[in-house]
């Protein structure tokens, strides 16, 4: 059985002048040394690689430390600002009393003033908005 190869031509007609022309500028290329020593680099990049050292210690207290963050406790004080858009908070399992505070989350009113507001005791708003700010619903000021 006969098979046809197929011939790839760039459409130029070959020439014996060309061809030598381009192994003649082949043969004169010339291999030019690296800035830097390749044996030196190959030496180094075979090495251990050793950890950065110790930090000196600070008398300063670390409040983040790896995943753990750390949350100062929610005073009367504060001004809670919603973290979550509004329009979403319909979509999280809330506590009927956290949703009657979170009514009164603008951004402008301290917490007292919310539970004033809302008629929900300091003791207890306390405790929500604590919990609030660890879900990542609230940020506070």
């Amino acid at each position: 059985m006969f098979h046809h190869r197929p011939v790839v031509s760039d459409g130029r007609p070959k020439s014996i002048r060309r061809i030598a022309a381009v192994r003649e500028s082949v043969s004169e290329l010339v291999t030019v040394r690296p800035p830097f020593d390749p044996q030196e680099f190959a030496r180094q990049s075979e090495r251990v690689t050793l950890p950065p050292p110790p930090k000196a210690p600070s008398e300063a207290p670390e409040l983040v430390s790896g995943t753990m963050e750390v949350f100062w406790p929610v005073e009367p004080t504060h001004i809670p600002t919603l973290a979550v858009a509004r329009d979403d908070l319909e979509w999280f399992e809330l506590p009927p009393l956290c949703r009657k505070l979170l009514e009164h989350v603008d951004g402008t009113t301290a917490i007292e003033a919310i539970c004033d507001r809302s008629g929900v005791p300091l003791s207890d708003a306390s405790d929500l908005f604590d919990e609030l700010v660890r879900e990542g619903f609230v940020t506070t000021r």
